[in-house]
């Protein structure tokens, strides 16, 4: 059993002036450095032990039936040690104060915790290959004020070359935009996730890579229309982990897979 010892939860903060309104101009910002090296470390064991030979994008690891779900013995003491710890752990990630009091400030609300998911972009494997779609993580959650907020924690530096984020700034203002359903879950090999959107004519051409140090956060507006790029390298990989948040009373679409589900955090 893991000896989690290296995280704990972190000193919270508020934005700060100028994070906000950046953040209301671009609907994103990135928080440098939030989580050391070793604490990107540990946080990535916990998950890799749950992973199958694919390196397959894990649902809701932070809830302990779908992380059995993957691996359901029910009279295994070991596996089941492994998920109650697991999800134990993931579940006071999704709490951690450094990130939340930041969140909440840029909102203006307090927030629940709605779902998690890792996608490893393990390199040379299956999904490596593939690159998300210009799409909104609002597209899945339906909120309808626009108040879904997700993290993306990187677990590891992501460049170009192994698969890194692109998105549009200021993109959030165009509200929900229509969109191509795709399968964004364990899909098939060749093909790309992300429930497409059409770029709008005033955005086209002005997508911005952006590169992150391992323990970089990137906080994103529901609306924020952004994709990623395929893992091409050999020897990178590009995990990244992802929490997302929506205001209590807020309205908002399970989903059949992901099964969306509030946690208090406070």
């Amino acid at each position: 059993m893991l000896q989690l010892s290296t995280w704990k939860p972190g000193q919270a903060r508020e934005a700060t002036k100028e994070e906000k309104e950046f953040y209301e101009e671009n609907g994103y910002i990135v928080l440098k450095g939030v989580y050391s090296s070793e604490e990107c470390d540990e946080i990535f064991a916990v998950i890799e032990r749950h992973a199958d030979h694919d390196f397959a994008a894990i649902m809701n690891p932070h809830r302990s039936e779908f992380l059995r779900a993957l691996d359901p013995r029910p009279n295994n003491f070991r596996i089941n040690s492994q998920i109650a710890e697991s999800s134990n752990f993931l579940s006071e990630l999704m709490k951690d104060p450094r990130i939340v009091a930041v969140l909440e400030s840029l909102q203006g609300n307090i927030l629940d915790g709605v779902m998690s998911q890792i996608i490893f972009k393990e390199a040379g494997s299956n999904y490596a290959s593939q690159g998300w779609n210009p799409h909104q993580d609002n597209a899945y959650t339906r909120n309808k004020n626009g108040l879904y907020i997700t993290t993306n924690l990187f677990l590891e530096k992501a460049l170009f070359e192994n698969g890194t984020m692109y998105l549009y700034p200021g993109s959030h203002k165009e509200g929900l935009l229509p969109s191509e359903h795709k399968r964004s879950f364990r899909e098939d090999k060749g093909t790309n996730p992300g429930n497409t959107v059409e770029i709008p004519e005033k955005h086209k051409g002005k997508d911005k890579l952006i590169n992150f140090d391992k323990g970089d956060v990137l906080v994103l507006h529901g609306n924020v229309i952004h994709g990623s790029y395929p893992n091409i390298s050999k020897i990178l990989s590009r995990p990244l982990y992802m929490n997302t948040y929506l205001p209590p009373g807020e309205d908002y679409n399970p989903g059949v897979i992901a099964k969306r589900e509030r946690m208090k955090l406070h």
